[in-house]
């Protein structure tokens, strides 16, 4: 389970893969014909937060990963999370005798 939202994100404890991917992002044109207008070239980074209810499954995906020829799948993090945290808020109104 991904999260595309936070909303997606659990009450309860889960296990968590976090990753990094980089997304290139071309200039426009303008940023090419006139230096320091439009938006240049760059890369975009975004952090992955991979949820696993169950923890075997967990598990297995880092089996996986440990295994792997590949050297971005050795590029992780992994981790238990207790899940949200409880927040209370509470409002106060006084009221300044005259």
């Amino acid at each position: 389970m991904s999260l595309s939202s936070l909303k997606d994100f659990p009450d309860k404890p889960h296990w968590v893969i976090m990753t990094t991917s980089s997304t290139y992002v071309p200039g426009d044109e303008r940023s090419r014909t006139n230096p320091g207008h439009g938006y240049h070239e760059h890369w975009k980074t975004s952090v992955n937060y991979k949820i696993y209810l169950d923890k075997n499954e967990w598990e297995i995906e880092i089996d996986r990963r440990e295994k792997s020829t590949y050297a971005s799948d050795g590029d992780y993090v992994a981790f238990k999370s207790s899940g949200r945290a409880k927040i209370n808020k509470t409002i106060s109104v006084t009221v300044d005798d005259i």
